[in-house]
């Protein structure tokens, strides 16, 4: 097994790990912290809730991690989940690409650019 191989394998279990872990430290911080998140519980836990990644950006809640506010854990610990399969595929096309699998680099590629697409670009029509 090369190192590549070996390191995809253990990029699933690694970023799911390191996903619950940052969730759950944001629970922490809101059932410990209330008073540091600008969001009560009742409102994070309404399906109609306002509160998702078009009201909070990527960069506000990097800045919101200092605070303490649990819903910036949150939300990390989400976009780290959402991280973990494009990180997967991307190594998997590095993976095809060093053993010069042409046809395999090439769908991989396709389906990393599907998936950075979906999550990039599209949500600007929406």
């Amino acid at each position: 097994m090369t190192d590549l191989e070996y390191i995809i394998g253990n990029t699933l279990r690694i970023g799911v790990v390191a996903s619950i872990i940052i969730i759950l430290t944001g629970l922490a911080l809101l059932l410990l912290m209330p008073s540091a998140s600008r969001y009560a519980i009742s409102i994070i836990a309404s399906p109609t809730s306002k509160l998702n990644s078009s009201v909070i950006g990527f960069g506000a809640m990097l800045n919101g991690l200092e605070s303490l506010d649990g819903v910036y854990y949150i939300m990390l610990g989400l976009a780290v989940l959402i991280a973990t399969p494009v990180a997967r595929v991307l190594l998997s096309v590095l993976w095809f690409f060093q053993r010069r699998n042409v046809i395999y680099t090439v769908i991989t590629f396709i389906v990393l650019t599907n998936i950075l697409v979906a999550i990039f670009v599209i949500p600007h029509f929406i």
